[in-house]
C-alpha cells in the first residue's frame, strides 16, 4: 500500500478540496516523502451513509477502504472507495427483497442485514488489506439503522478475523487494534437518542467488558458541537461552494488521523515507533484530538529566547512554555468539545501521545520544556512524544499535536442519555394516561348498557335474504412444493461464503 509515495494519495494529488484546505503543510515536506515507509498501515471500514462518507475521505488518501450499506443510492456519491458492497434486505430463500433499502434508522435491523449478508462481509474484511493493517479503523453514526446496529458485530468479526490470521502466521495475537469512529447525531428525535443510547451501551461492553476481544479507542464526532464550532464558520465563510462545508466534518476526522499518522515518518531524534502508535489509539477507551497549526507568536518569543542565551532566558522559557501549553490545551475542539482538555476535572487520561513540529531556527531543548509542561497539565498512564524540525520553508511556527485516550465521555453523550430518559418518563406517562382514558370510556358505556332505562329496540331497515350473494372462499396462502423453485425475474442471488473455523 505505502510503497509508492505517489501512489498512496500522499501528494494531496486526490485529496478532496476540502482536505487540502484544512491539511497542515507538513504533510507535503521532503521529510515525509523519503520517509514514507513510515508511516503505519491503516484500513477503514464505513458502514452505513455516515461512515461511508467518513471512509472516503480515508480513501481519498490511498487508505484501502471497503463501505457496507443497506441502501444503493446512499454510496453513489462516494468517489475513492475502493469497494461499496450492498447489504440489503434477504427473503427466506436467500433472495434480495426488491423495492427494500435502508433500515430507515432501526437498530434491530440494521443487525438483521449484518447477519443476512454476514458472507459478504466475510469476503471482503478477510483480505490482506485488513489481515495485515497495523490499525483498523471502523465508522459509522450512533443515532441511524445500518451503521449504528452493525458497528458492534463489524468490529466483532474484524478482532476475530485479525486475530486467526496474527497466530497462523505470526504464533500471538495483536491486541486492541482495531478502533472505532463514531458519529453522535444532531437530530433531536427520541428515536435517534434511543439508538445513541444503545450503541454507546454495547460500544462501552466491548470496550471494558471482552478481555482480549476488547476493541482499542473510540473517537465520537459530535455533528451538533461541529456545526457550532469556529472551524466550520471560519471555513464556511472563505468559501462559495457549501457543498465543500458539508464535508468538513468527515474531512477533519480523516485529515487529524493521517496528520497523527505522519508523526511515525518525520526525521526526528524523538520518532514514534509503529509500537507506540498503535499502543496509545489501542487504548480501550475514548479518544480525544487537539491540535494548533503554525503558532507563529509561540515561534517568534522562542526565537527571542535562543538569541539572549543569559540564565534569565531559562525562566523565561519555563513561563512561556507553561503560557502556551495552558493556551493550546483550551483551544475550542473540533470533532466535539474535547472535555478532558479544557475541563481539569475530566483529565483522567490513560495514554497521551504528542507531537510537536519546530522550523530549522528553534532548538530541541526549547521545544522539550513545552512537551514537559503539557505532560503536567494532561496526567496519564502512558505517553509517547515525537519531535520533529522541519527545515522547509513552510514551517514557520509551532504546530502541535495531541492524541489523549481517557474513561470519559463526551459531555454531549451524557446530555443525551439524561434527555432521552426524561422523554422516555413522559411518554410513559402519557401512555399511562391513555390506557387510564380507555378504560374509563369502557367503563362509562358497560354501565350505560346495563342500565335497563336504556334497552332500546332497534330496527335497522336491511335485508336479511342473502340466497343470491355469491362468497369466495380463501384457503389461504399457498405454499410452495418441496424441491420447487419459481423463477423470480429481477431478483439477484447473493450467495452465503463462511470462513473456517472463525
Amino acid at each position: 500500500m505505502y510503497n509508492n509515495y505517489e501512489t498512496t494519495g500522499y501528494t494531496l494529488e486526490n485529496a478532496s478540496k476540502t482536505s487540502k484546505d484544512i491539511l497542515s503543510k507538513h504533510l507535503i515536506a521532503t521529510e515525509l516523502k523519503r520517509n514514507v515507509d513510515q508511516f503505519i498501515k491503516i484500513a477503514v471500514v464505513g458502514i452505513g451513509q455516515a461512515g461511508g462518507r467518513i471512509a472516503d475521505e480515508f480513501a481519498a488518501y490511498g487508505v484501502p477502504t471497503v463501505v457496507f450499506n443497506s441502501s444503493e443510492s446512499d454510496m453513489k456519491s462516494l468517489e475513492y472507495v475502493h469497494k461499496k458492497v450492498f447489504t440489503p434486505a434477504m427473503d427466506a430463500d436467500n433472495y434480495v427483497i426488491e423495492g427494500f433499502q435502508g433500515a430507515a434508522k432501526q437498530r434491530n435491523l440494521g443487525k438483521v442485514f449484518f447477519e443476512e449478508n454476514r458472507g459478504q462481509y466475510v469476503k471482503h474484511l478477510n483480505t490482506e488489506a485488513f489481515q495485515d493493517a497495523q490499525f483498523v479503523w471502523i465508522c459509522a453514526s450512533l443515532g441511524g439503522g445500518t451503521g449504528s446496529g452493525a458497528v458492534i458485530q463489524t468490529a466483532e468479526l474484524v478482532l476475530k478475523i485479525r486475530a486467526k490470521y496474527r497466530y497462523e502466521n505470526y504464533g500471538k495475537r495483536i491486541a486492541n487494534s482495531v478502533g472505532l469512529i463514531v458519529v453522535i447525531p444532531d437530530e433531536a428525535g427520541i428515536e435517534f437518542k434511543k439508538n445513541t443510547v444503545e450503541a454507546v451501551a454495547e460500544i462501552n461492553r466491548l470496550l471494558y467488558e471482552s478481555g482480549e476481544d476488547s476493541i482499542g479507542s473510540v473517537l465520537y464526532v459530535d455533528n451538533d458541537h461541529f456545526n457550532h464550532s469556529n472551524a466550520f464558520a471560519d471555513y464556511s465563510k472563505n468559501i462559495d461552494d457549501k457543498t465543500d462545508a458539508s464535508k468538513l466534518s468527515n474531512a477533519y476526522v480523516a485529515t487529524l488521523l493521517m496528520e497523527l499518522n505522519s508523526l511515525t515518518a518525520l526525521e526526528s531524534n524523538s520518532t514514534l515507533d509503529f509500537n507506540e502508535f498503535v499502543t496509545i489509539l489501542g487504548t480501550p477507551g475514548h479518544l480525544y484530538l487537539q491540535r494548533s497549526l503554525q503558532n507563529n507568536e509561540f515561534a517568534n518569543e522562542l526565537r527571542d529566547l535562543v538569541s539572549m542565551k543569559d540564565i534569565a532566558s531559562q525562566a523565561n522559557l519555563q513561563s512561556i512554555s507553561k503560557k502556551y501549553a495552558e493556551e493550546f490545551v483550551k483551544i475550542e475542539g473540533i470533532l466535539n468539545n474535547n472535555d478532558p482538555f479544557i475541563n481539569e476535572k475530566q483529565r483522567l487520561g490513560k495514554s497521551l501521545m504528542l507531537g510537536v513540529l519546530y522550523p530549522k531556527d528553534i532548538t530541541e531543548n526549547e521545544i522539550r520544556k513545552y512537551v514537559e509542561e503539557l505532560k503536567a497539565i494532561l496526567p496519564h498512564s502512558t505517553a509517547h512524544v515525537a519531535l520533529s524540525q522541519i527545515s522547509n520553508n513552510a514551517q514557520t511556527g509551532i504546530t502541535t499535536f495531541a492524541a489523549y485516550v481517557t474513561s470519559d465521555l463526551p459531555s454531549r453523550l451524557n446530555t443525551i442519555l439524561q434527555d432521552y430518559e426524561a422523554e422516555v418518563e413522559i411518554a410513559n406517562a402519557r401512555e399511562q394516561e391513555r390506557l387510564a382514558a380507555i378504560e374509563a370510556q369502557k367503563s362509562k358505556f358497560a354501565n350505560f348498557a346495563s342500565s335497563s332505562d336504556n334497552n332500546f329496540n332497534f330496527k335497522p331497515d336491511i335485508t336479511t335474504d342473502f340466497s343470491d350473494l355469491e362468497l369466495e372462499v380463501n384457503e389461504g396462502p399457498r405454499r410452495r412444493p418441496s424441491g420447487s423453485r419459481p423463477e423470480r425475474p429481477g431478483r439477484r442471488r447473493i450467495t452465503d461464503i463462511e470462513l473456517d473455523n472463525l
